[in-house]
Formats: C-alpha cells, sequence, structure tokens
C-alpha cells in the first residue's frame, strides 16, 4: 500500500492563512469591545458621585459575572504558544543561511532577496531594541552579577559599538565581543537561577534545562530543540577565532539575530517558574 502523498506546501500555508484571518477578526471585535466597555465604565464612574440611585446595578452585578467567565488564562496560553512557535518558523528558515546571504537580503536586488528581505523584518520584528530591554529588565538581566558586567549592559555596548564604531578599532571586534558576552551572560545568569540545579553542558544543554523547568505553558518540546540548536549556531557565529575582520552588513545580520533569539526565549519563559 502506497504511503498517503504529502500535503502540498501551498495548502499548508492557505490553511495558515485562513485560520490566522478568522483569529485576527475575533481579536479585532474583542478589542472593539473591550475599548467600548472601558470607556462605558469610565463615563459611569464619572456621573456616579451625582445620581447615585440612577446607578443600574443589577445590570453590572451580571456584567461582571459574564465578564468573569471569559478564559483569560486560556487565551493567554494560546498566545504564547502561537507566538512562539510562529517566531521559531521564522528564526528555523534563516538558520540555515550564511551571514554573507542574510546581509544580502537587504539589498533587495533580485524577487528572492526582497521576499527574503520582507520575511527576515516580520521575524525581527518583535526583536526592537525597547521590547528586548523590557524583556531583559523583567528577569533582572540588567544586574551585574560574579563581579561581570549585566547582559544588558554587554548588549547595550555591542549596539553602541556598531552604531558609533571607533576609527581606531574595527567594528567586528568591537560589537561582536560583547554581543556574544550579552548573550552567553543571559544563559549562564538563567541557567544559575533554575530552581533544580541539575548538572548540563554546553550552551544547547543550558538552554534544554533552562526551558524545562521555566518555560511557560504551551511552549513545545519542539520549540525548545529550536531555541537550544539556534543559541548554539548564534554563539559558534560570534566567535572570532577563525576570522580577523568580517563586513559591517555582516555584523548587522548577526547582531539582529542575537536581539531576534534574546527577544523569542525570554518571551517563552515564566519568571516566577525561577529564583529570584
Amino acid at each position: 500500500m502506497d504511503p498517503p502523498a504529502e500535503e502540498p506546501s501551498s495548502k499548508l500555508l492557505a490553511d495558515v492563512a485562513k485560520l490566522t484571518r478568522q483569529i485576527a477578526e475575533s481579536g479585532r471585535e474583542q478589542l472593539e469591545l473591550g475599548q467600548f466597555m472601558l470607556d462605558l465604565t469610565e463615563g459611569f464612574s464619572a456621573t456616579l458621585e451625582y445620581r447615585p440611585s440612577m446607578f443600574p446595578r443589577e445590570q453590572f452585578i451580571e456584567l461582571r459575572d459574564r465578564l468573569s467567565q471569559f478564559p483569560l488564562q486560556e487565551i493567554a496560553s494560546f498566545t504564547r504558544s502561537v507566538s512562539s512557535t510562529s517566531l521559531t518558523l521564522g528564526s528555523t528558515i534563516f538558520a540555515g543561511f550564511s551571514d554573507t546571504e542574510l546581509s544580502s537580503f537587504a539589498s533587495a536586488k533580485t524577487p528572492e532577496q526582497a521576499a527574503y528581505n520582507k520575511l527576515w523584518l516580520v521575524v525581527t520584528r518583535k526583536a526592537n531594541q525597547p521590547r528586548v530591554f523590557e524583556f531583559m529588565r523583567r528577569f533582572g538581566l540588567d544586574i551585574a552579577r560574579t563581579g561581570k558586567e549585566s547582559p544588558l549592559s554587554f548588549l547595550e555596548a555591542a549596539l553602541a559599538a556598531f552604531e558609533r564604531p571607533s576609527k581606531e578599532q574595527d567594528v567586528s571586534a568591537s560589537s561582536l565581543i560583547p554581543m556574544r558576552s550579552a548573550l552567553e551572560g543571559t544563559v549562564d545568569s538563567l541557567f544559575a537561577r533554575r530552581r533544580a540545579q541539575e548538572p548540563a553542558s554546553g550552551w544547547e544543554e543550558k538552554i534544554r534545562s533552562i526551558s524545562t523547568q521555566a518555560r511557560r505553558d504551551g511552549i513545545s518540546d519542539l520549540t525548545v530543540s529550536s531555541w537550544a540548536s539556534q543559541c548554539h549556531t548564534i554563539i559558534q557565529n560570534l566567535s572570532l577565532a577563525k576570522e580577523d575582520r568580517i563586513p559591517r552588513s555582516v555584523c548587522e545580520s548577526r547582531l539582529r539575530s542575537v536581539q531576534a533569539f534574546i527577544a523569542e526565549f525570554l518571551e517563552g519563559l515564566d519568571p516566577h517558574k525561577m529564583r529570584a
């Protein structure tokens, strides 16, 4: 008996797009309703002191009961799960490209480069600096430990070195070194804050150990494996051992990769499952 034919990728994409449109429309309706209810309650709050006897108390009791049944926890878990999986999809495909290929996409000289550049911009959208900094502060990664600079300080130094490179020093050396320290410091800090200090060696094992203990509900084993592989690959690429100077465009792609990974990884972890 012949095995079933593989589902065409185009149909898979079409199905995901259809479901996504349905979720987006539902989300817009919820957003509109939520904003309306906020405006409504603010309006009642502003008028309550003038004619309290006219306040529709019974209707508000009924409304509160209905709102309390809204499945916030389920929606939050669903959102984190889908968000993490979607980020992993993008990171996985770009892990297969060399730094030279990644840096060439920005030129968009060919239809292929333009298509991949558009996808790259979507994948790294959540990796904007304020968002990454916010995540790092949430996990205490702005605090220096064991006599070293904090991971956030290293990332800030890497960004500053890239934006304002020294004339005396190559941008690859001045930005890649603190960039790597930021990522390694992030992993080591989280590794030390695990509640169960089980042994693990190497970046992939450390990521797996952190994730096993502190991942948010809904984060799959596949996502954890992707995080582990990404971290190992990114740190390897940040090594200066086999290269003297690299182009600025390659530095930029590596910097964006670090920020995208940190944002994706931290978004999938629950700080309450870790030691302070």
